[in-house]
């Protein structure tokens, strides 16, 4: 869950690759009844020479609009020059905003208008990766051009603590996603189609068959049927038997890993180091 409060609008201020003075914040971080921007940010758009009214946090009108899911007032300012690809400092566009609210209409609007559903913020992330967990708006975004190919970068707090380890979709339906764990299953075969590989690590080298095995073999099923390698090693040279070892997987869990994983290093026997309470 921590590594989805800190993506996704947690107040701790994020490193790990952004530029300087960026924060990873969610592209709805407060209440937005009809809120519009305040005098500061006519200022603060004066300074940076943009076009457009912005914030201190760099969203426009258009941003604000499309993260509340207010689809008329989307429309409005589309029809009266709104640029669907202005970027805030977190380097996302209104459409990352949009798809976060889970407005599908607003999510329409914008790509109509030439917002761009592979474009990318300063970690990597696409539109998709904010409107993963709501089923409807997931489609609609893959439909409308979205691919499920894209790696986020690591992300660590200002002490240099790692709260997301990069990595792809995959990792982060194993790693925090707002999508229930019994769907990632069939989410998992939706991406698959649209360009999403699970034989990709993430920056520390782990792979998803990894965080799966340590889940138990209905998630370690599902990726070798797309295609993941059993045999894959992390940078400390750990298989997915080794992510299962303190997991807490009953033996029933462990002994069906058996035939999916191959039988563990050295012929080492099942033994109650694997079990949970």
């Amino acid at each position: 869950m921590i590594p989805f409060l800190l993506l996704f609008g947690a107040s701790e201020t994020l490193g790990g690759g952004l530029p300087a003075g960026h924060r990873l914040g969610a592209p709805h971080p407060v209440p937005c009844e009809h809120q519009t921007l305040g005098r500061g940010a006519g200022n603060f758009a004066k300074r940076t020479g943009r076009a457009e009214v912005v914030d201190r946090s760099g969203r426009t009108d258009l941003h604000i609009a499309a993260a509340c899911g207010e689809e008329k007032r989307v429309e409005r300012l589309l029809l009266q020059g709104s640029n669907p690809r202005s970027r805030d400092l977190n380097g996302q566009e209104p459409l990352h905003a949009a798809a976060f609210s889970g407005s599908e209409r607003c999510v329409r609007l914008l790509v109509a208008y030439g917002a761009d559903p592979n474009a990318v913020d300063h970690t990597g992330r696409t539109a998709l990766w904010f409107g993963l967990g709501d089923p409807s708006t997931r489609s609609l975004l893959l439909c409308l051009g979205a691919r499920a190919d894209s790696n986020s970068l690591p992300v660590n707090t200002k002490g240099g603590f790692i709260v997301w380890p990069g990595g792809t979709l995959a990792h982060f339906l194993f790693g925090g996603s707002p999508v229930p764990r019994a769907k990632v299953p069939d989410v998992l075969r939706q991406l698959a189609k649209y360009g999403l590989d699970v034989n990709v690590p993430n920056d520390n080298g782990t792979y998803p068959l990894h965080s799966a095995a340590s889940l138990g073999p209905k998630f370690v099923k599902v990726l070798l049927q797309l295609g993941a390698r059993a045999n894959v090693k992390d940078r400390a040279g750990r298989i997915p038997w080794d992510y299962v070892r303190g997991s807490g997987l009953s033996r029933e869990d462990v002994q069906a890993l058996v035939p999916l994983l191959g039988e563990m290093p050295s012929g080492q026997p099942i033994d109650t180091t694997f079990y949970g309470p």
